[in-house]
């Protein structure tokens, strides 16, 4: 409720407001008024807007800062180019945004836009290879999401419809039209979509095979859209498809790619703190899917988090059971914590892991 009104406060017709309350929408408002309100102010052509839009880039709100690099990407101004540079790719979502905003801004720097694509395209094939040492080994992340690069094809080839235009769309499409408006709802970023996303989560009306799609595709488009108020949904979802969808007669285990992989994904995408203490959950998990478990998703997700996780890291470390210990571990060194101390750890999977991380060049 105090939301509701704070923002009611703050925003009004946002395409009718000064840069100065359109800031204090960005810096006070909600998560869905700061995205929106930067919108309109990356749209406005005075140097403040700008160099104000980039100051979002370190925003502590994931979506805030996907939104000031859409902003950015709209402007096109070589200016920004230092700030984009400067900027963290905390999420694969922000890697990208930051991808297309800068090779955006080099065309108009003047530089060659076709060698810009080519260095953001390798940062992205790299970011996609990323492994993590785990008791088992090193292993490569794997998710059913595009590749970077190829979204990035699609962000720089063919402009991306709006939101309006999908959510009229659906109302009239057929099954595969449907996955794919899902797919391109959360390449909007547009916090309107959420409310269709989640419904599509959730829906139970489905079957089997399609559902499983649908919460696939839904769950990571609500992680692209980056809205911590989705993260309760999340959670909640985490417990439904263990416990309603997975292992039910007709549910095609052993075909289907789990959800909850991909709810890991957007949790991680997300980045809100409220989600650590599940996560850490899924580390000594290991035999949740016909895949393998869904500790790798969860190592990876908790790696997007940076130093936010590493005190429940460190704990976990210390006190968890073996391979859950381990694998916390592995994110430490994957954020670049040193793994040596660990090496006499009295649990064999923590030593084992420790002594190979620490061997690595």
């Amino acid at each position: 409720m105090w939301n509701g009104l704070r923002d009611r406060l703050l925003g009004g017709a946002l395409t009718e407001q000064d840069g100065a309350r359109l800031a204090r929408a960005v810096r006070h408002g909600s998560e869905d008024l700061a995205v929106n309100a930067l919108q309109v102010l990356a749209g406005r052509p005075e140097p403040e807007a700008r160099r104000f839009v980039e100051e979002r880039l370190g925003d502590e709100r994931v979506a805030v800062r996907a939104a000031a690099a859409r902003g950015l990407t709209q402007r096109g101004d070589a200016a920004s180019l230092a700030a984009l540079h400067a900027a963290k790719a905390q999420t694969d979502e922000l890697a990208l945004r930051l991808a297309v905003a800068r090779v955006r801004c080099s065309g108009a720097a003047g530089q060659s836009e076709e060698a810009a694509r080519e260095t953001e395209r390798a940062l992205l094939i790299q970011r996609d290879a990323r492994t993590y040492h785990t008791e088992g080994g090193v292993r490569r992340i794997a998710f059913d999401v595009p590749p970077l690069e190829q979204r990035l094809a699609q962000e720089l080839d063919g402009p991306q419809p709006p939101f309006e235009a999908l959510a009229t769309q659906l109302k009239t499409a057929g099954r595969r039209e449907q996955h794919a408006i899902f797919a391109a709802l959360g390449m909007t970023g547009d916090p309107r979509a959420l409310p269709i996303l989640i419904g599509a989560l959730r829906a139970t009306d489905v079957d089997p095979g399609r559902g499983f799609t649908q919460r696939r595709l839904a769950a990571t488009a609500i992680g692209r859209i980056g809205l911590r108020r989705a993260t309760p949904v999340l959670l909640r979802a985490l417990s439904d498809e263990a416990l309603d969808f997975e292992g039910r007669p007709g549910a095609g285990m052993g075909i289907q790619y789990p959800v909850r992989t991909n709810l890991l994904w957007a949790l991680g995408e997300i980045a809100d703190p409220a989600a650590i203490p599940t996560l850490i959950g899924y580390l000594g998990n290991t035999s949740g899917s016909a895949f393998g478990g869904f500790y790798l998703a969860a190592m990876d997700a908790l790696w997007k988090f940076g130093a936010q996780a590493a005190p429940a890291l460190h704990e976990a470390v210390r006190s968890a059971p073996d391979t859950a210990a381990a694998h916390a571990l592995g994110v430490l060194v994957a954020l670049g914590h040193d793994p040596n101390p660990w090496i006499k750890d009295p649990r064999a999977g923590v030593s084992r892991l420790a002594t190979r991380a620490g061997a690595a060049p």
